[in-house]
């Protein structure tokens, strides 16, 4: 009669840990990681295009592109100021996106009070009265989206990551614990 092999008290916890252990270290590194990346180049990029806009001071000229969603800025605080915008043919362009929006720009906080939709390339005259006007794009939505998905995704995926690392370790001490017991070294 041969003698059932000796069984291992405990061998399913350390598995089961170590195989938790190793996923949530690299899901809490993956979801960190990507996530703080994604933010950043998802906001960092929307705004950086709003930073590379023209302060205009009474009257200037700006070159644009051919289909662009321009937006007029006001500094918080200030008084809305009053503008009108020539395309390089002498016309009104058509109105831009309905999009209200924030930015701080130099150390100034930028509010959105108009836009306009860009035809033909060019330079476009933006004459203002009763204050500086910042003339760039609108906020990307997508960019902001992109942002705050990624800020989701480094808080909770690394949380989730955390979670299992943590689990992961409990099961792997349990499962020492029960092959100690049994007297197995």
């Amino acid at each position: 009669m041969s003698t059932p092999p000796p069984t291992d008290p405990g061998r399913g916890f350390r598995v089961t840990g170590i195989v938790l252990t190793i996923l949530g270290a690299v899901m809490a590194v993956v979801c960190v990681g990507g996530g703080v990346a994604l933010g950043v180049v998802g906001i960092g990029g929307s705004v950086s295009k709003v930073s590379d806009g023209d302060v205009i001071s009474g009257a200037g000229q700006i070159t644009l592109e051919t289909d662009e969603d321009i937006q007029l800025y006001r500094r918080q605080g200030d008084a809305t100021p009053s503008c009108t915008v020539q395309t390089p043919d002498g016309q009104t362009p058509a109105s831009g996106p309905s999009q209200s929006s924030s930015v701080t720009v130099h150390g100034d906080t930028w509010q959105s009070f108009d836009s306009f939709r860009t035809k033909t390339a060019g330079d476009y005259l933006v004459s203002c009265t009763g204050g500086d006007v910042l003339v760039a794009p609108p906020l990307s939505i997508g960019g902001i989206f992109a942002g705050v998905g990624g800020i989701l995704l480094a808080v909770f995926g690394g949380l989730g990551g955390l979670t299992l690392l943590v689990v992961g370790i409990v099961l792997w001490i349990i499962g020492r614990s029960r092959r100690r017991q049994a007297g197995i070294a």
